[in-house]
């Protein structure tokens, strides 16, 4: 068994996935302990509008380092608080 084998996911038509959170359990984020009810949609929806508040400041020319703070609440790509550099 190959490690790609071991580590991709097989493609399944199905609507249902145990991580969407549909019906809106708490959870708690691992990184900050927050606590939530919101589903993968949720998140996902509240992303997009972000994003169309922020792509324009991003595109900027004086786009700055408090800029970019803004846009991702000091949340890094991981999902816990960025460091600052």
């Amino acid at each position: 068994y190959s490690f790609y084998a071991a580590t991709s996911m097989r493609d399944i038509d199905s609507d249902v996935c145990e991580f969407d959170n549909r019906e809106h359990a708490e959870w708690t984020n691992p990184f900050t302990l927050e606590k939530s009810t919101e589903s993968f949609m949720d998140i996902f929806e509240s992303a997009e509008d972000k994003a169309l508040r922020f792509i324009p400041l991003f595109d900027s020319s004086d786009f700055d380092y408090d800029d970019a703070r803004e846009i991702t609440g000091g949340i890094g790509f991981l999902g816990k608080p960025a460091e600052p550099f």
